[in-house]
């Protein structure tokens, strides 16, 4: 007997699904597109435009050797360059009025004997860092005792008298740990902006100072920014939740929740917020000037329910039947799927409902996706937007099937 699929979508979480457009042929006209380690090496010395096409592997290079200087803009395109592991430094060696954004450095090893970043080694003139994370390590593993920057996430020292960092919407989770100075983000002077420390930050020597987001804030400005780790200067007490050094600076908003420990009881520059408070801090609501419909995203199942961004929530597995327990809101809205093509940001999830008619038929009602990376889907017809691109969701019983397609951005 026939049987005919009635299909419908429901938003799980209330997220806004709309009418899918193929993305403009030109969307990258101008551009160069990078696929391969191989092609990371065009950047050298370039002041050109540049895209990942996809998530870029490094296991199988054993220490990467930085890019030794990069000019130009790199969109990582919410993808992730994973696994770079060095003990040069990181994917750069130096930014000179660059601009990086919409990228990820996931499971990085980095070390260096000199100023490291995850991201860079250090910068020269004005960059910009934006909706950006590194997970990992970072480490100082020199023994120089006049060198005042040690080890950061991202960036390192600042190369000359000219010019500053400016890091909008960046996660750190990478553990740092330095000789000298060491902070979340950067060492060296920066202006930050909705930014996220989580990762553990140790470091410390007699002149060194240590912050969740930066060691050196002097002169700068810090704008509703948080840090959820433990910070500690095993030498002296030049330690903040957020800064260690603030001469002169401006500290608006933000919190640590972490605890900052120095040699002393004190703790300089940033309150300890007593665990009480915690749950605020899983709340959209207290992260002032925070963008939670295109960047960032909380999720109770993931990051114990702390602030990812959006592009960070395809590394974090949920298991089919946590999948399942996630609540449908009953005042979601129901579409019904006529052209069945549906646009989702990373991390939505949304239901596909299919039903049999007849009712009473025995056949069985499979899902499955071509590109589970991009989109998948559980057994349940939870479909979960894990990466950018494209994917066809197929709902199947006996010889009658039903194509859904999905774009993730």
């Amino acid at each position: 007997m026939k049987k005919i699929f009635a299909l419908f979508l429901a938003f799980v979480f209330a997220f806004g699904v709309v009418p899918f457009s193929a993305l403009g042929a030109d969307e990258w006209a101008g551009w160069v597109g990078i696929s391969t380690p191989e092609d990371l090496r065009l950047l050298n010395n370039s002041s050109n435009k540049f895209y990942l096409r996809g998530d870029i592997e490094l296991n199988d290079i054993t220490s990467w050797q930085p890019i030794p200087l990069f000019k130009g803009t790199l969109d990582g395109n919410n993808f992730a360059i994973m696994n770079l592991t060095s003990t040069r430094g990181g994917l750069f060696n130096r930014l000179d009025g660059a601009t990086i954004k919409n990228l990820g450095l996931l499971n990085v090893d980095v070390r260096f004997a000199s100023t490291v970043g995850g991201l860079s080694n250090e910068y020269s003139q004005t960059i910009t860092v934006e909706n950006s994370y590194i997970t990992g390590r970072v480490a100082y593993i020199g023994n120089n005792p006049t060198l005042h920057f040690g080890a950061s996430g991202f960036v390192g020292a600042r190369i000359g008298d000219s010019g500053e960092a400016r890091f909008i919407n960046c996660y750190n989770g990478a553990a740092v740990t330095s000789s000298i100075s060491a902070s979340g983000i950067s060492t060296s002077l920066g202006v930050y902006t909705n930014c996220i420390n989580a990762g553990e930050i140790i470091g410390g020597c007699k002149d060194g100072y240590i912050g969740g987001i930066t060691s050196n804030l002097v002169g700068k400005t810090m704008s509703f920014c948080y840090n959820f780790a433990k910070i500690a200067n095993t030498v002296n007490n030049l330690t903040g939740g957020l800064a260690g050094e603030t001469e002169s600076a401006y500290i608006r908003g933000g919190a640590t929740i972490g605890k900052a420990v120095a040699t002393t009881d004190r703790i300089s520059i940033s309150e300890t917020i007593e665990n009480a408070e915690l749950s605020e801090f899983k709340k959209s609501q207290t992260y002032e000037g925070f963008d939670f419909e295109n960047i960032w995203y909380i999720n109770p199942q993931i990051n114990d329910g702390f602030p990812l961004l959006r592009s960070m929530s395809r590394h974090y597995q949920l298991t089919e039947e946590e999948e399942e327990k996630e609540e449908v809101k009953e005042e979601a809205a129901t579409v019904i799927a006529i052209a069945l093509h549906v646009r989702l940001r990373v991390g939505d999830r949304i239901r596909l409902g299919a039903a049999l008619n007849p009712a009473d038929s025995d056949e069985r009602i499979t899902y499955s996706s071509n590109r589970p990376a991009v989109a998948s889907v559980s057994s349940a017809g939870v479909v979960r937007a894990r990466t950018p691109g494209a994917a066809i969701i197929t709902v199947a019983a006996g010889n009658v099937s039903q194509r859904i397609r999905i774009r993730v951005s």
